[in-house]
């Protein structure tokens, strides 16, 4: 996809990468498509008009992609803008060309969703005959803008997508001397030089050989080669620009005053009055979407929108401040990005920017109309701590939007179930939401609305149940009003097994409506490939569930699940098990708070670990005892055992471990045959570091059950602890016998191995714990730190290389890989990466040490010498 934005207005020249079965074998090897040749040459005046010669050919690599590219739409504005097509061709693979007849070009209005907004909005539709894979698009077209859309000025953008196949791209822009454009290029060659008193700008690309698949990001428009041109100096003055232009159509006209004066009766205090206004605009003017400058920045006529109930953002934005302005509230345009950008070009341009909301200064409120249902000073999740523009006359300026508050966004779920003995959870569950969930949840509302009774079914449906029935209730969802609420009753099929305790499983969630604690707020808990030096939004919410499960009538829960803390400078997230009679319940409850928009550095990798944590706990399985065990469990010691291990498990879930050794010990007591209460007191013990202790009742767990690995790896544990390597090795053996397949026993004994000097076990071990967890960055380190002991140097760099692609740009990583490049005696790369490593860590001593040392044993010794005497500056110690 190539998608350019001239004097606002975007053309999109689209190539659709999904490619099909070739029809014939030459297609099989063949990029799906290429663009052979694109130049652009933009005739520039002083005004900000121009003429532009586009001129494409563009090769479909096997018909599928033919089928896309056989026809191509140039869009443009027809107020300001004329295109006109010079030649148009298909080029055959054997070298014919077959022209466009002109019936084939055809003059389109937009579809039905814009043309009610942008009614200057057209496209030119191309044709072309008899187009097939191998083939090649070729056309030149002349756009001619009459006039810019923003007075005197002029922006254009363009991007190259790496999975896209360039042999050539070049753009020329010739303007006059004293209308200067500002220029941001990344990835792309870029000159400029002077001619005939004109400036001529020129960029040039090229990448025949594209990228299988686009890398894993959250801002793709940052990794994309891509260039910027401007000729606004800076975002206070296209800040200025948008006002000049929208500003002349915020009038109070008769019939703004009179509604204006009629949604405020009653209401004296100026901010009681602008709440009315907002709302009234929120809930009577229909919002529909179309981006700044497509088509035009100019908004409708304050009475055309009113006589429309429609509008876009600009239409909102300005009734809103026109109806402001009729009580004398004065407001302002905020210029930002309504989806997932979170950056804005460094010149100055509309790229990011495609959205309008409305800035009150007297109460230090933003409004947006156009989220429909937001209370009044709630904005929508994405809009906060973005940067913005303040389009003003007067005090243009760029900013930052402000920081989500804590305590602002909360999300609590409710469920109560109960499963019957033929393997059906029937029940109640509700959703309550506050701050910028509440606009999610009535759009969550509205849905449920339009889709009618069977919305609830087709929710458990979605999940994969097939035999599942619910409900839902509400009020109604429109409104604004800072809470809402969803309800539920619900049944669902599909546990018999599980009611008959033949399987453990873990409470299903059944009608929750927003993510899993903490997932999409603090990064995703399912990332892909997202690598953790890609800096993410992260958001401050409140977020907490209670789920709970009766057990079917004459059978019991048997053993309440360990709960779960996880906590960070930045978030915190607990889950705690009880057990109640019959009735198993979890609580969760998860808090952020993030001083700034972006989670990054430490604070991106200490969330990423935390998030998976908390992903991962949400599998936590309960089971029912089998009919078996029930017979076993009837007297009123073994209920009596029950109630005391239920009380060890919340101490021990809860962390207050003394307690829930002294609750083990009476159960011990109770029952001395217990393998697992031994287990599990061991486990307390060794949470508090009783080590001796703890291998005690490891010991009596194996004499009782001697096929069960945890309790062999735990007192490993504790005898590495304790430095009884050799024994900890034994258990580790004994352990991976039990469980070949579990890679943290691996990693268990391979340190152990490590520690009694044994190097080629422990890195067998690590190479059995990469077999079973080819993404364990950790393993990959430790392995070359293995290797760098028996200075097998090129093998350690293979290795800090892998751990590097799994975590790009680590520096510990960097650090140790080039002490490994040294060693191997590659010394230019052992200082590229100590270059990378001080840029970010200026002053880490060792590292000007060791680069030093490399360039001195490159000849570079006065190079080497300024280093060495950095690192004494920073550490005295090593001057000796």
């Amino acid at each position: 996809m190539k998608i350019r934005c001239l004097t606002g207005l975007c053309l999109s020249l689209v190539i659709l990468l999904t490619a099909g079965a070739a029809a014939q074998s030459d297609q099989r090897t063949a990029a799906p498509a290429t663009v052979a040749l694109i130049t652009t040459d933009i005739q520039l005046a002083k005004d900000g008009s121009y003429t532009e010669t586009l001129h494409v050919e563009m090769r479909a690599g096997n018909d599928a992609t033919a089928a896309q590219l056989g026809q191509v739409s140039i869009p443009y504005n027809a107020s300001v803008q004329e295109v006109a097509v010079l030649d148009a061709h298909t080029h055959k693979a054997d070298g014919r060309n077959l022209p466009v007849e002109a019936s084939a070009i055809y003059d389109q209005a937009p579809s039905a969703g814009q043309a009610i907004l942008v009614t200057s909005q057209r496209s030119k539709l191309m044709v072309f005959p008899q187009f097939a894979g191998g083939d090649t698009a070729v056309y030149t077209i002349k756009i001619t803008a009459r006039q810019a859309l923003l007075e005197n000025q002029f922006f254009t953008s363009e991007f190259f997508p790496r999975t896209v196949a360039y042999e050539e791209a070049r753009e020329t822009i010739t303007a006059p001397r004293n209308f200067p454009l500002f220029v941001e290029s990344h990835n792309v060659d870029f000159s400029k030089r002077e001619e005939a008193g004109n400036i001529v700008y020129t960029w040039h690309y090229s990448a025949p050989h594209p990228d299988a698949e686009e890398a894993a990001t959250l801002a793709p428009l940052e990794h994309t080669p891509r260039f910027f041109a401007s000729s606004f100096k800076d975002y206070a003055e296209l800040g200025r620009a948008y006002a000049v232009l929208t500003d002349p159509r915020r009038l109070v006209t008769s019939k703004v005053s009179a509604l204006a004066d009629q949604i405020t009766k009653g209401a004296d205090e100026p901010k009681a009055q602008a709440q009315k206004l907002y709302e009234w605009v929120s809930s009577h003017i229909r919002y529909v979407a179309i981006e700044l400058g497509s088509g035009s920045f100019i908004p409708h006529d304050v009475d055309v929108i009113l006589a429309n109930g429609y509008g876009d953002c600009k239409d909102h934005d300005l009734l809103l401040q026109a109806l402001l302005k009729a009580k004398n509230i004065e407001t302002q345009s905020v210029l930002l990005n309504g989806g997932d950008f979170y950056t804005l070009t460094d010149v100055p341009t509309f790229t990011t920017l495609d959205h309008v909301i409305t800035f009150v200064p007297r109460f230090n409120l933003y409004l947006d109309s156009t989220a429909q249902v937001a209370p009044f000073g709630i904005l929508p999740m994405q809009e906060y701590g973005k940067p913005m523009v303040v389009a003003s006359t007067a005090s243009a300026h760029s900013g930052t939007m402000p920081l989500l508050p804590p305590g602002l966004a909360k999300i609590t779920y409710k469920m109560a179930g109960s499963l019957d003995k033929n393997g059906q959870i029937s029940g109640t569950s509700s959703t309550s939401a506050e701050g910028p969930y509440v606009i999610t949840l009535r759009d969550i509302g509205m849905a449920i609305q339009a889709t009618g009774p069977t919305a609830g079914n087709k929710l458990l449906a979605a999940q994969g149940f097939a035999d599942a029935s619910a409900t839902f209730s509400q009020d109604s969802p429109t409104g604004f009003e800072p809470a809402f609420r969803i309800s539920s009753t619900f049944k669902a099929s599909g546990w018999s097994d599980e009611a008959a305790g033949k399987y453990s499983f873990y409470i299903p969630g059944l009608m929750r409506l927003f993510a899993r604690s903490g997932d999409a707020v603090m990064g995703s808990s399912d990332p892909g490939k997202l690598n953790l030096d890609e800096a993410i939004p992260c958001f401050s919410v409140s977020m907490t569930e209670d789920m709970s499960l009766k057990a079917p009538a004459g059978t019991k829960f048997q053993k309440v699940p360990n709960g779960l803390e996880v906590k960070t400078p930045n978030l915190e997230f607990t889950a705690r098990w009880s057990l109640e009679n019959d009735t198993m319940s979890v609580h969760r409850e998860f808090t952020s708070h993030i001083s700034e928009q972006f989670c990054r550095g430490t604070v991106r990798r200490e969330t990423a670990a935390a998030i998976k944590k908390i992903a991962e706990s949400y599998d936590t399985n309960i089971s029912l005892a089998s009919p078996e065990e029930m017979a076993r469990d009837t007297s009123p010691e073994a209920q009596a055992s029950q109630a005391l291990y239920t009380t060890a498990s919340a101490h021990f879930n809860t962390g207050e471990y003394d307690a829930a050794i002294a609750d083990f010990t009476k159960l011990i007591t109770m029952n001395p045959n217990s393998g697992s209460t031994y287990h599990d007191r061991g486990t307390a013990l060794l949470r508090t570091r009783q080590y001796d202790l703890a291998i005690a009742d490891f010991s009596k767990a194996i004499a009782l059950g001697p096929d069960e690995p945890e309790s062999y790896v735990n007192r490993g544990v504790a005898e590495h602890n304790t430095r009884q390597y050799t024994a900890a090795i034994t258990d580790f053996d004994k352990a991976a016998l039990l469980q070949p397949d579990n890679a943290a026993i691996y990693q268990f004994r391979g340190k152990a191995h490590f520690a009694v000097g044994q190097i080629g076990s422990a890195i067998a071990d690590f190479d059995k714990v990469i077999a079973l967890k080819p993404d364990n960055v950790d393993a990959f380190v430790t392995r070359a730190e293995l290797r760098m002991n028996t200075k097998e140097f090129s093998l350690a760099i293979a290795d800090f290389s892998s751990a590097l692609k799994l975590r790009p740009g680590d520096i510990d990583i960097l650090n140790e890989r080039g002490f490994s490049y040294r060693g191997a005696g590659q010394f230019e790369l052992a200082i590229a990466d100590y270059d990378k490593v001080i840029a970010q860590r200026p002053n880490l001593s060792s590292a000007y040490m060791y680069r030093g040392d490399a360039k001195t044993k490159l000849g570079r010794k006065a190079e080497g010498d300024a280093d060495l005497a950095t690192a004494v500056e920073l550490d005295p110690t090593l001057k000796n």
